[in-house]
């Protein structure tokens, strides 16, 4: 499945392979999602975004 001809599997076996033994880099767990994390934050985070803009978007009309 890798567009670079290179770095494709030269036998189904070998793809095979590591499909039943990922490696660890692969196993390694990525850090949660912010909202996952700590939803308040995030929920705060985004509601004084959101208020910002509207604030903006209040004191500079678009004309």
């Amino acid at each position: 499945m890798q567009p670079d001809p290179y770095k494709r599997y030269e036998a189904h076996s070998e793809f095979m392979y590591d499909l039943r033994h990922p490696s660890a880099e692969f196993l390694r767990a990525s850090p949660a999602p912010r909202l996952e994390r700590n939803p308040p934050l995030f929920w705060k985070g985004l509601s004084f975004f959101l208020a910002s803009a509207v604030l903006f978007l209040l004191a500079y009309p678009l004309r």
